[in-house]
């Protein structure tokens, strides 16, 4: 199982007081199917939940988070033994200016 993990906080290393909007996607870079079961929550409720079967190079946009300078994270657990395939952008913004792009690189990981 692989686990990535993106939490916004106020003063933390994403501040979510620089974050008005949030837009997501994810892809399955690799060439096996595996299920791919994402949490969102805003100011610490769940906004959104889905559990996707991640097939070869899809890609899935989640919907856009509007977080409006409050706490937000994103949590994705996979029945994948690693991260490796897996790609996630998220564009942060701040009145319609993109002030930050993540990737799966800034996520927390756990294999």
């Amino acid at each position: 199982m692989a686990i990535f993990r993106l939490d916004a906080a106020a003063f933390a290393r994403i501040d979510c007081r620089f974050i008005e909007s949030v837009s997501w996607s994810i892809v399955n870079d690799g060439a096996e199917v595996f299920d791919c079961l994402v949490h969102v929550y805003n100011n610490g409720i769940l906004f959104y939940e889905t559990l996707q079967e991640m097939e070869s190079r899809r890609l899935i946009d989640l919907p856009p988070l509007t977080p409006s300078y409050a706490p937000f994270s994103l949590l994705i657990v996979t029945n994948f033994s690693t991260h490796k395939p897996m790609r996630i952008k998220a564009v942060l913004r701040s009145q319609g200016t993109v002030i930050a792009t993540l990737t799966e690189k800034d996520f927390d990981r756990l294999d």
